[in-house]
């Protein structure tokens, strides 16, 4: 997330699996991580955005999975709940409306979008995905939620799936070179990127480029390292790739231009 130019990391899990609510604000300038009042619930596979000018977390896991919404800040709080509970979630926003996609119940894959604009309310977007997924890359362009790959109970997915924020129609529209899960999407300089992730079962180090126009998916460069389930946040004309496994938790911030 970003909150007035500072990059924000909440919650996640560290070596050996522990989950943890310890938050970090990053300049991005210096690259000086500071910690921050930590989450009042711990959670791991959460999602976040900034919503009504907060930064939030949705969800996520611990012992079990999690409705609770966080706002992050001076005093850490829970401000509301999503409808049911859940993790391996992903937030997009389009500045205005944070959609949630995805996720995992604790049973199955739920296959639901929702949107909310402050925390506290949501509303259905799209009652059903044609794919239910865990994990996808998700980003928002041209009034279109873009969602990549994702994991299903038998494996990942090569699925991209698109939803009109507008009128909740959804279909699949392409499909990428190979399954993908755990990777992330974003919007930077008029494009749709999709990074990292988990490609046959390992890190993946491919950036890969998506025409909304003919939904192909191009692989235009390399990450430093292989790596999946990092965060990503968008400054201007520059993203952040945040931690992540590479197959190991690692702190590296990678800066894509």
């Amino acid at each position: 997330m970003v909150d007035h130019g500072r990059l924000i990391v909440a919650g996640g899990l560290t070596t050996g699996d522990k989950t943890v609510g310890t938050v970090y604000g990053i300049d991005p300038a210096t690259g000086i991580s500071t910690p921050m009042p930590a989450l009042p619930t711990p959670v791991h596979d959460c999602a976040g955005s900034i919503v009504g000018g907060r930064p939030v977390v949705f969800g996520g896991g611990n012992t079990t999975e999690s409705s609770a919404v966080q706002v992050v800040g001076t005093t850490p709080s829970v401000i509301g709940h999503l409808p049911t509970a859940r993790a391996d979630l992903t937030a997009a926003s389009d500045g205005e409306t944070t959609y949630v996609v995805g996720g995992y119940d604790g049973r199955t894959a739920i296959g639901d979008v929702l949107r909310t604009t402050d925390g506290v309310n949501f509303t259905v977007v799209a009652a059903k995905l044609p794919i239910a997924v865990r994990y996808p890359a998700v980003a928002v362009f041209g009034g279109t939620l873009w969602i990549f790959g994702g994991e299903l109970a038998t494996g990942d997915t090569d699925a991209i799936q698109s939803v009109d924020v507008k009128t909740g129609a959804v279909a699949i529209v392409g499909h990428l070179a190979a399954p993908v899960g755990h990777a992330n999407a974003f919007v930077l300089r008029g494009s749709v990127w999709v990074v990292g992730g988990r490609a046959g079962n390992a890190p993946s180090n491919n950036i890969r480029r998506f025409d909304p126009t003919t939904h192909a998916v191009t692989v235009t460069g390399k990450l430093p390292i292989p790596v999946r389930d990092s965060a990503v946040a968008v400054i201007g004309d520059t993203a952040y790739l945040l931690g992540g496994q590479a197959p190991n938790p690692i702190n590296d911030v990678v800066l894509l231009r």
